[in-house]
């Protein structure tokens, strides 16, 4: 049966209205910056996913979803975040920080371990990382593109676990 255009516009804000949206708050104090802006091209080609990416003022490094912490990488530079929805969450700490081989990381979490929006992840000696030559860029990469539909990213100044930096809509 044809619809009158109005209607039919009408009906499809109305199935996506009850499409379910989620948030990414910030991870960190700091700035919040496009991802194609980060100098590793895994990242700012968007090979793992979408996402923002943040220079950090400081060490605190919370999740930026609820959800299990599926993966810590032995060099404790990378938080993987799964949620219940499926949807998959990666916190990088720095670009290069893998050559560090877990000095200046202390994990708070562990493998397994549920997290809610805001707990904190990791602490990072940002001053011994800078010393180190680590960029201390922080990317924050969703993926599991097949179940979201729209994804929207906001920049500027952020401040950890309140700012929200990204929204998108599952399928």
């Amino acid at each position: 049966r044809d619809l009158h255009p109005r209607v039919r516009r009408q009906r499809q804000m109305c199935i996506r209205d009850r499409k379910k949206i989620l948030e990414l708050k910030a991870v960190v104090n700091g700035k919040c910056i496009p991802v194609e802006e980060t100098k590793d091209e895994v990242f700012s080609k968007k090979i793992l996913g979408d996402g923002v990416a943040f220079l950090p003022a400081d060490g605190k490094i919370v999740s930026p979803i609820s959800g299990t912490v599926s993966k810590i990488s032995p060099e404790k530079h990378l938080y993987c975040i799964q949620t219940k929805e499926g949807v998959n969450v990666i916190v990088h700490i720095g670009i290069g920080s893998v050559r560090q081989n877990g000095e200046g990381f202390v994990p708070m979490v562990s493998e397994g371990q549920k997290v809610q929006a805001g707990d904190v992840l990791a602490d990072a000696d940002i001053d011994r990382l800078k010393a180190a030559g680590v960029d201390l860029c922080t990317p924050v990469i969703v993926t599991g593109h097949d179940i979201l539909d729209e994804i929207e990213c906001m920049t500027g100044d952020v401040t950890v676990g309140e700012s929200i930096v990204m929204r998108f809509t599952m399928k």
